[in-house]
């Protein structure tokens, strides 16, 4: 089986969908399977383990896949974050400890 990383358009002409919907749909998809895991820790109190780190995984692959196709890195987006998340902290009047 061909691993996908967002080529084309879902990496065949059977497959028409544009890239970016492609790895959305698969972001959402892995997105519940990675919450089924965890609602089943918190219902059975079974840890996921092994399973979860993989399922995370596939997640952080397509947002990989989405913020390529926009031109971005998971740094431009970690930093991003930061930049929005120091910004509302200060609207809020929250300084984080040790800052």
């Amino acid at each position: 089986r061909k691993r996908w990383s967002g080529g084309g358009y879902g990496g065949s002409d059977l497959h028409p969908a544009p890239a970016p919907l492609v790895a959305v749909l698969g972001l959402a998809g892995e997105t519940g399977e990675s919450i089924d895991l965890i609602k089943k820790h918190l219902r059975d109190g079974v840890h996921p383990g092994e399973k979860l780190k993989l399922e995370l995984g596939d997640v952080l692959h397509y947002i990989t896949v989405i913020a390529g196709s926009y031109g971005w890195t998971l740094d431009d987006l970690a930093i991003a974050n930061m930049a929005k998340l120091k910004l509302r902290d200060e609207q809020r009047g929250w300084t984080p400890p040790n800052t």
